[in-house]
């Protein structure tokens, strides 16, 4: 018989982590969850601690399994141009993506014109994702030890909204991502499981439900990297755009 997993042990450990930066090793861990369930009650857990929650980041890369979810701190989501502190991090990832901003109440699943009433509910941003980690293997962890981890999640920095988004091309628009002045990654993104943004949004209000507030007007949700994740250093300027969505900016200080 397999080791009981143990939420509230996780999440401790991991709130632990947030605030002192000293990462969970293996064997803090123990049994990982065994179910995207027992992962999203420690994300729960764990943002009952860190306060409201700004948004999530999700994506389907892969059209046979569900979408990912992970919810993002309010207090670490910041309008472009955005400063971190290198302090509030212990490792300094970053991915550009296409983010929805929510603007009003969603639609119920089912509703008459239901892809209309969501799209007239949100509005398409240019966002910066900036990914760290409470885990001291990252690299070595399950799926699902990340997803209890928020999918390495931490901040958004967000650009200016757009609300007519309908002529954009969110699937694989012409992008830049530079690092201090040096581009990073390729200059045409491509939305993970090389589908519509809006399409990403879509999944993921059937699965969302009301896990950590559910969709509220005034958060935010990513729909996946565009040119994939990049690690840098502290003390970097990062400016990223996307075509139709322009630009966002932000810099973590030394």
């Amino acid at each position: 018989m397999s080791e009981a997993f143990d939420t509230k042990l996780f999440a401790t450990r991991l709130i632990a982590a947030h605030h002192s930066h000293v990462p969970v090793s293996a064997d803090d861990i123990g049994a990982g969850p065994q179910s995207p369930q027992e992962a999203f009650a420690v994300q729960a857990a764990v943002m009952r601690e860190l306060g409201a929650n700004g948004g999530f980041k999700t994506g389907r890369p892969d059209p046979a399994k569900p979408s990912i979810m992970a919810p993002v701190p309010a207090r670490f989501v910041r309008q472009s141009p955005a400063n971190y502190e290198a302090a509030e991090m212990r490792r300094y990832g970053i991915e550009i993506e296409i983010a929805f901003r929510i603007d009003s109440a969603v639609p119920a699943l089912g509703d008459a014109n239901y892809d209309a009433q969501l799209r007239a509910a949100v509005s398409a941003v240019a966002a910066i994702e900036m990914v760290d980690s409470r885990l001291a293997d990252l690299e070595g962890a399950t799926p699902l030890i990340k997803l209890a981890d928020n999918q390495s999640g931490f901040g958004l920095v967000i650009g200016q909204p757009v609300k007519d988004f309908s002529s954009l091309n969110l699937t694989n628009p012409a992008i830049t991502f530079t690092v201090n002045g040096v581009q990073t990654g390729p200059t045409d993104g491509q939305i993970p499981g090389t589908v519509d943004a809006f399409q990403v949004l879509k999944d993921f209000h059937e699965v969302v439900g009301d896990h950590c507030g559910g969709l509220q007007p005034g958060m935010y949700v990513t729909t996946g990297a565009l040119s994939g994740l990049f690690w840098i250093d502290k003390g970097a300027r990062i400016e990223g755009s996307i075509a139709g969505l322009g630009d966002v900016t932000s810099t973590i200080g030394d």
